[in-house]
């Protein structure tokens, strides 16, 4: 079984932006899908 994960990337937060930044830049490598809630928000009304 697989999932389609989806991270909303102005909905979380680190310790500081750049760490931010590159935290989702590697779980959108390896783990799920990084979008913005906007990106969101236009998936969702398909």
């Amino acid at each position: 079984m697989s999932f389609n994960v989806i991270v909303v990337e102005d909905c979380c937060v680190a310790g500081t932006a750049e760490l931010h930044r590159r935290q989702l830049e590697i779980i959108n490598r390896i783990y799920c899908h990084v979008v913005s809630s906007q990106e969101l928000r236009q998936i969702m009304a398909l």
